[in-house]
């Protein structure tokens, strides 16, 4: 089963919003059924800095998210992310490319999961449900397929789950 598939279930089963974590990057943002389902937040806090190799995913970058939710149905109506910078161990607001860079990629990474994402002037993120989410909640994806493993996830490259 798909983290996606899991997440789905999920909210099949009353959650209002499902958090994933444990990878060390930020991973999609989705809009299913109303409801928000975070693939992974990525690292606030960690000890890896300086480690070298894997710079092209910008590991100095961090989030913070403040969700809003329906408090009612909780239907979800936006993420607030301000983009941070990890720099000797501390974290202060990221640059304006590093928040750029941060919505370029949730922006690509997110698309096919029915979350758009926006910059603000102020530096922080906006991220809501697609238009055609708000008009059809109850859409289902079709972002799954089988393999000959276990099913695996093709957009946004997300890890097969065996």
């Amino acid at each position: 089963m798909t983290r996606s598939a899991f997440g789905h279930a999920l909210v099949d089963g009353g959650a209002d919003v499902v958090h994933g974590h444990s990878s060390h990057h930020p991973r999609p943002l989705e809009s299913y059924r109303g409801k928000l389902i975070t693939h992974g937040c990525g690292d606030l806090i960690n000890d890896y800095e300086g480690i070298s190799g894997y710079e092209e995913y910008r590991d100095d970058l961090r989030l913070l998210y403040f969700v809003t939710v329906d408090p009612d149905g909780g239907r979800f109506h936006e993420v607030r992310i301000v983009p941070m910078r990890s720099r000797r161990m501390r974290l202060e607001r990221a640059t304006a490319e590093g928040s750029r860079w941060v919505r370029d990629v949730l922006s690509r990474i997110s698309r096919a999961y029915g979350s758009r994402v926006e910059l603000d002037p102020d530096g922080t993120l906006t991220v809501r449900p697609a238009p055609d989410r708000l008009d059809r909640p109850d859409r289902l994806d079709r972002t799954t397929s089988l393999g000959t493993r276990g099913a695996h996830l093709t957009p946004g490259g997300d890890h097969e789950l065996r």
